[in-house]
């Protein structure tokens, strides 16, 4: 059996096995209360020492031939199952994409299960303008509009996989998967249309895929997944707030009780609260939303009693920083000194390409009153002023046609991309839109219904309590996925 490279020993034999940004975990800021608690419990891995970065010299603008800069982009690897193939054959790599947070270690989860069955090298690459992969040291409007955008991000993809081949194994030929999800399992499909010849195939998690400018289904799927009466309770709960904040000395201790400025604009808050909600069901938790709307608050309670509460279970389940954190505060956020760099970033490419913008749903029920869960002040136009609030009025309005029109929008036009989604993700209604089941061979795609089926399940460490429905899903790609390889290897040969 050919050797590994004895330089390539020496860097990638450092193995850890929580990769802290994955996307089926909570962000950053919803790590400091009871979810994060319960998830180490379930996953133990997720409480150990982060694993040891290497950095390489990535471009600092891929496509300005002037600009010969570089910057030191994070990755890490482990090469614990990795067997060097005999008789000139490629050894495999799946590389996890990095997406809007700081990247801590190498693959793990369903992931790291892939790289022991496939004898496969692990590879993750930490997003530029996150963690501490920061172009120029600069993350100023000017710097964003130049460089962090969804072309830089692939191409740093491209000269990574390059420079892996070249530095660390010169002399056995690699060929690369790509995973990722949400944004990452969409920049996973992106990456198949933009460069094919990089990739055997790609797996696309809750892929984001379809930039959407008014994102009214984000706010429908959460309230069809919860059910009427925790719908309903939730709007109440939303009702009560709105009625407080019409009141400038209920508006302050209102906010303050999520630990939240007196001066925070009112829509800022109220993106904060529907967020609060939304995202107990959009990581699989919806029952334990509903628990608390429908138990913990009893059966006809006060409107000071909904404020009371649920900011309490907001404090408990994601901690103190939630409602506190720059991320929702549009002030914050545009401050440099205060604002952290994944804060404004997502900001960024929110506002400058990718949107999703969740917005009320307008439409009304059979007694005229809304059937959005989220106040109405949560409008486009709120997303819009937010915007420009936070980068000035040269941010524009997001690229969403330009997006679509190159990738496909719901319809990506990738070949060997499966995609995979999950019934209660509000986040599906922004992925791939087809037939259950199709399109076949060339991206075929499917959607995990059950109960609690939440944003990226596949990815999450598999468990002998996973759903028969997951099971299904994840053994339906690794069938593709080896049909793939095969294909690839007929090819070359």
């Amino acid at each position: 059996m050919q050797q590994i490279p004895s330089l390539a020993v020496a860097l990638l034999l450092f193995v850890y096995v929580a990769t802290i940004t994955e996307a089926w975990l909570p962000p950053e800021r919803c790590r400091g209360g009871e979810l994060w608690q319960d998830l180490i419990a379930r996953h133990p891995y997720l409480a150990e020492s982060p694993g040891l970065p290497q950095t390489w010299d990535a471009p600092v603008d891929h496509f300005d031939p002037n600009n010969t800069g570089t910057f030191k982009q994070r990755y890490f690897l482990d090469a614990q199952f990795f067997k060097a193939p005999e008789n000139n054959g490629t050894g495999l790599v799946f590389l996890m994409i990095g997406g809007e947070g700081t990247l801590t270690d190498p693959p793990s989860g369903f992931v790291k299960e892939l790289g022991k069955q496939y004898a496969a090298l692990l590879v993750s690459l930490e997003h530029r303008f996150y963690g501490a992969s920061l172009p120029n040291e600069d993350m100023s409007t000017s710097s964003y509009a130049r460089l962090l955008t969804i072309d830089q991000a692939l191409a740093d993809l491209a000269a990574f996989s390059d420079f892996l081949q070249a530095e660390h194994f010169p002399e056995t030929p690699l060929r690369f998967f790509t995973i990722g999800g949400s944004y990452p399992g969409a920049l996973a499909a992106f990456y198949r249309i933009a460069y094919p010849g990089k990739t055997v195939g790609s797996l696309s998690s809750s892929g984001v895929v379809n930039a959407i400018l008014n994102f009214p289904d984000f706010d429908r799927v959460v309230a069809q997944a919860i059910g009427g009466h925790c719908a309903d309770r939730l709007r109440n709960v939303t009702r009560a707030f709105e009625d407080a904040l019409l009141v400038p000395a209920a508006a302050c201790a209102a906010k303050g009780l999520f630990g939240c400025d007196c001066e925070m604009w009112d829509a800022d808050f109220f993106y904060m609260l529907a967020d609060a909600a939304a995202m107990v069901d959009q990581y699989g938790r919806k029952a334990e939303l509903c628990s608390f709307l429908l138990e913990g608050l009893g059966t006809a309670p006060t409107a000071l009693e909904m404020l009371r509460g649920f900011a309490d279970f907001t404090r408990s389940y994601y901690g103190p920083q939630f409602g506190s954190s720059c991320f929702y505060d549009s002030r914050c956020a545009a401050d440099l000194k205060k604002a952290t760099l994944n804060e404004r970033s997502w900001r960024w490419q929110k506002c400058s390409e990718l949107a999703y913008f969740q917005v009320a749903p307008t439409e009304r029920d059979a007694e005229g009153g809304s059937v959005a869960l989220r106040s109405g002040q949560v409008s486009l136009e709120y997303h819009i002023e937010q915007c420009q609030r936070i980068f000035g009025d040269s941010v524009g309005m997001p690229a969403v046609k330009s997006v679509n029109d190159r990738f496909g929008g719901a319809q990506p036009t990738a070949t060997r991309v499966f995609y995979s989604d999950f019934s209660d993700d509000p986040w599906r209604a922004a992925s791939v839109q087809s037939e259950e089941g199709g399109p076949e061979v060339e991206q075929p795609f499917e959607l995990a219904v059950y109960d609690g089926a939440g944003h990226c399940s596949d990815l999450h460490e598999p468990t002998a309590g996973d759903h028969p429905n997951l099971v299904k899903l994840r053994g339906r790609f690794e069938a593709y996925l080896t049909q793939w390889l095969i294909e690839e290897t007929e090819e070359v040969i």
